[in-house]
């Protein structure tokens, strides 16, 4: 007779797993041929950048490439290496195309076009038969997808390294001045339909929630950020949420999630259901202007679906990698932009990180909804961090935390504001109701900026040291059975590190000389000016604390004997509280009527209030002193009238070290204006607003600086463009910029008595 055990248990029913999308991180996974393809490809595309090699040669290379692949055996590294000469070969082939189509000099030209891009800053671009041009200077924007007849003069691309570097990787080949206009045809319908709901989705948003709270909506919505203040754009980057206010990966999700929840429940098969799907990814594609990152994640979805519509997707880490190295091969540029990798970082880190970090949280007894959100937070940032310290020399330490709060969110309301588009169509005002939440993305965001460790600069030579870093820890976990080897390694390493850090804060430490310095601050602004007799005076603070003490310590200087405050703007006042609390200064400057505009900026106000420190307000004529530093008020005036911070703020000229020096705050053209005639000849002038295309050329003329410096670091916004730097360097002028030659000191008594400038870089 059969012998039988006990009856086994009975599974009980539970509900959906959040983490058994999750795919664990496998080798097998991560070492298969697409996957090492891709990364072959990417690094082709890189080494194409700086190497040049003519177009038949990359030809010949390509076809090499290609036809190696149907050869036998090498395995992963032979696919490594056919992969990096294939993707060399068709980047250098895009590299140049690109070359050959730009001008040698202006010239007259009449082309047709399809016009690939929204209005921005003047300039739309168009792709004609022989690549893309710019056309500049246009009042009104032309419909994306419309045919039009193009007639100007064609110019080779700008002098700036930075921006030309960014219309060679658009495929921009020249600019178009001069250009008349003519639209020839419309949109397509299903791109016109696009057009029309991504207009009325920016309409109704700000009329209803206003420019703040109604931009970044659109950002969660369309990735369109053109309402929205430059302070909130910068907070939400220094608090590690920028990735809201572009379209990601993650839109497309939440969209697809609430669409699937939708067609689950209606009478619908599969594969209908699928195709519904597709349609959708493809509109929202249109309507999001095919950015890079929406690109990344329309293919691996479209991969995905593909897939899904024959069988069962069962490796998410194949499909990726496919989808990756599909638009890669089609756009070569696509591995340098900083979006497509950030993207593509993100992804990677969620698909090969966050199934073994939930689980190890879930075995810490943490609830499995709570550990697959930290898990997916966590690995997307760690994932990302390398590209952002790469692109940008930044990170954001609050980020992970941040991210957990404002990601649920960011995903609530974009499903919600998906919804509400539809509803706009008959309610226009619907969008009202979401402006409490959204005020709390803002709040969330405002608090993240200002949190420590927020923004905190990291240079790329980091990197290393950071894999050296990893390396050391495992080592020491690997002998963390030898406690007392372990020990020893760590007192060493710790030895290393404070030897390192006494021998670059004693190197970082210098007398200050004479004259005035541009601290590198990053995108803000600081001033520190110091007299013959060691007075000091500080205009500006930048938003970065840290950072500002490390420039002023770099300088020499301890204490202040008076901050100004030129206006409200938080690049401009956001180390307020770090500077009366570490570099006491006696007195305080404001311009007559100083506005706070955002959170940031009030906390600073609030920072000056509780100080006691003396405040002191000045308009034009007013003169502030310190020892021999004498700075002369030129605005604002009686006239203001009040529209933002920047027609209030300071315009001065001050006296230090026998030079006379230009600091115009982020004044307006029209504010520049009303100045003229009071400025002078000046030995130095900072270049108004970190370099934007608002300039009085007129006032660079007067002043007829020997030198001019930028205070600018990265950011969004093109600063600075080439039409500042253009009016600011004249004949025998020297430009110096901060995000390039760091912190630039200006010294009155140089080696033979003349003007002596000196950078950090």
């Amino acid at each position: 007779m059969k012998a039988t055990g006990p009856a086994p248990p009975v599974a009980r029913r539970r509900g959906p797993d959040p983490l058994s999308w999750m795919s664990p991180l496998q080798a097998q996974h991560w070492l298969s041929p697409i996957v090492v393809a891709l990364v072959g490809a990417c690094a082709g595309c890189w080494l194409a950048a700086s190497v040049s090699v003519a177009v038949p040669v990359a030809v010949a290379v390509s076809v090499g490439a290609v036809a190696a692949t149907f050869g036998r055996g090498g395995g992963r590294l032979r696919v490594l290496v056919v992969w990096i000469v294939l993707g060399f070969g068709l980047a250098a082939i895009a590299h140049g195309r690109v070359s050959a189509a730009a001008p040698a000099a202006a010239t007259a030209v009449e082309i047709e076009g399809i016009v690939g891009s929204d209005l921005a800053n003047g300039a739309q671009v168009v792709r004609v038969p022989q690549g893309r041009v710019r056309v500049v200077g246009l009042q009104a924007p032309i419909p994306l997808g419309a045919r039009v007849s193009v007639r100007g003069t064609a110019r080779p691309p700008p002098d700036d390294p930075v921006i030309a570097r960014r219309l060679h990787y658009r495929r921009v080949a020249a600019d178009v001045t001069g250009a008349q206009v003519v639209l020839l045809r419309d949109p397509p319908v299903l791109l016109a339909a696009a057009n029309a709901v991504r207009n009325r989705l920016h309409n109704n948003a700000t009329e209803a929630l206003g420019d703040e709270r109604g931009g970044v909506l659109l950002g969660l919505l369309d990735g369109d950020d053109s309402s929205l203040p430059e302070e909130t754009v910068e907070e939400f980057r220094r608090g590690g949420l920028s990735h809201l206010l572009v379209v990601s990966g993650s839109n497309l999700g939440f969209v697809l999630g609430a669409a699937a929840f939708v067609l689950g429940r209606l009478p619908l098969s599969r594969r209908a259901r699928l195709l519904v799907a597709a349609l959708l990814v493809v509109f929202y594609v249109l309507v999001t202007r095919a950015e890079p990152s929406v690109m990344r994640a329309a293919a691996m979805f479209g991969t995905a679906l593909a897939v899904a519509w024959f069988g069962e997707l069962r490796d998410p880490v194949r499909v990726f990698a496919a989808a990756v190295l599909a638009l890669v091969v089609c756009d070569p540029f696509l591995a340098a932009s900083a979006g497509f990798q950030l993207s593509v970082a993100a992804t990677a880190g969620i698909l090969g990180l966050a199934g073994p970090l939930a689980a190890r949280l879930a075995r810490l007894r943490v609830p499995r909804p709570v550990a697959a959100a930290v898990a997916v937070s966590t690995a997307a940032q760690v994932a990302v961090a390398p590209v952002l310290i790469w692109q940008f020399g930044r990170i954001s330490a609050v980020g992970l935390v941040a991210n957990l709060v404002a990601v649920p969110l960011a995903g609530g309301l974009t499903v919600a504001g998906a919804a509400a588009a539809v509803l706009t169509w008959w309610w226009p005002a619907v969008f009202a109701v979401l402006g409490p939440p959204v005020g709390v993305l803002v709040g969330i965001g405002s608090l993240a900026a200002r949190m420590p460790g927020a923004d905190m600069e990291v240079p790329r030579a980091a990197l290393p040291a950071a894999a050296i870093a990893v390396a050391f820890c495992l080592v020491v976990l690997r002998l963390r059975a030898r406690a007392r080897a372990g020990r020893v390694l760590v007192a060493a390493g710790a030895a290393v590190v404070l030897g390192v850090s006494a021998v670059v804060w004693g190197a970082s430490t210098a007398s200050p000389c004479a004259g005035m310095a541009f601290v590198d601050v990053g995108q803000g602004d600081a001033t520190l000016l110091v007299g013959r007799d060691g007075a000091s005076m500080l205009v500006d603070t930048g938003r970065d604390p840290a950072r500002l003490d490390r420039g002023l310590r770099s300088l020499g200087e301890r204490d202040l004997d008076v901050l100004v405050l030129t206006h409200g703007d938080s690049d401009h006042v956001a180390a307020v509280e770090s500077v009366l609390q570490r570099h006491r200064p006696a007195l305080v400057v404001e311009p007559e009527g100083i506005t706070w505009p955002s959170g940031t900026s009030r906390d600073a106000q609030r920072s000056i209030e509780v100080s006691g420190v003396v405040v002191r307000t000045v308009s034009s004529g007013d003169v502030v002193t310190a020892g021999d530093i004498r700075l002369r008020v030129l605005h604002p005036d009686g006239a203001t009238t009040v529209r933002e911070a920047n027609d209030v703020a300071v315009v001065a000229v001050a006296e230090v070290a026998g030079l006379r020096v230009l600091l115009p705050s982020d004044a307006s053209a029209a504010v520049q204006r009303r100045v003229l005639g009071r400025v002078g000849d000046v030995d130095v002038a900072k270049v108004p607003h970190h370099g934007s295309r608002d300039q009085e050329a007129a006032l660079a003329a007067e002043a007829h600086a020997e030198i001019a410096v930028v205070p600018v670091g990265p950011n969004s916004y093109g600063h600075p463009t080439k039409q500042a730097l253009d009016i600011y360097r004249l004949p025998g002028a020297s430009e110096y910029r901060t995000d390039e030659s760091g912190t630039v000191q200006v010294c009155a008594d140089g080696p033979q008595g003349e003007v002596d400038v000196r950078t950090s870089r």
